[in-house]
C-alpha cells in the first residue's frame, strides 16, 4: 500500500479539510445574571415586570370562580413559572439540549397530575386546565424525545 505525499495529494486533487478552532465558552460569563447574548437589560426588566403582573393578576381572576382550592393551586402554579423562567434564563444556550431531555420526566408527572386534575369531580374551568395541561405536557414530552433522538444521532455518525 502506498502512502500519498503532500505533492502527490495535491496532483490527485485531493484537498486537505481544516477544521475551525474550536471556541473555549466560558459558561460562567455566559450565565451570569441570568443575561443571554442579545438580551438587553430593558427587555429583561420588562419580562420581569410582566410575571410579576400576571402572578399578581392571576389570583385576583381567579377569585372569581370562587374555590379557595383553585386560587392556592394557580398562585403556586403563577410561583412555579416565576422560579422556573428566572432559572432556566441563568442556563447557557448550550446546556438547553440537554437539559430538554431530561425534562421529559417532570412533563410526565405532569401529565399524571392532570389527568388526575382533570378526570375528578372539579369545576369545568379545572377540568379544561387539566386538558390544557395533558395537551401542553405532550407534546413536550414529545419533543424532548424528538430533540433527543436528534442529539444522540449526531453522536452516531
Amino acid at each position: 500500500m502506498q502512502s500519498l505525499s503532500l505533492n502527490s495529494a495535491k496532483a490527485a486533487g485531493i484537498r486537505r479539510r481544516t477544521v475551525p478552532p474550536t471556541r473555549r465558552i466560558d459558561y460562567h460569563a455566559a450565565s451570569c445574571c441570568g443575561y443571554r447574548r442579545g438580551l438587553s437589560f430593558r427587555s429583561y426588566s420588562r419580562g420581569f415586570r410582566q410575571m410579576l403582573v400576571s402572578l399578581l393578576a392571576v389570583p385576583l381572576l381567579a377569585a372569581e370562580v370562587g374555590s379557595s382550592d383553585i386560587i392556592a393551586g394557580i398562585t403556586i402554579f403563577a410561583l412555579a413559572v416565576f422560579v422556573g423562567v428566572e432559572i432556566i434564563t441563568k442556563i447557557p444556550p448550550t446546556l438547553h439540549t440537554p437539559l430538554m431531555s431530561g425534562s421529559n420526566a417532570v412533563s410526565g408527572i405532569t401529565i399524571v397530575g392532570a389527568i388526575i386534575a382533570s378526570g375528578g369531580e372539579h369545576s369545568d374551568l379545572a377540568k379544561w386546565l387539566g386538558f390544557l395541561a395533558i395537551v401542553l405536557a405532550t407534546v413536550n414530552v414529545v419533543g424532548g424525545f424528538l430533540v433527543t433522538n436528534r442529539m444522540l444521532q449526531k453522536f452516531r455518525r
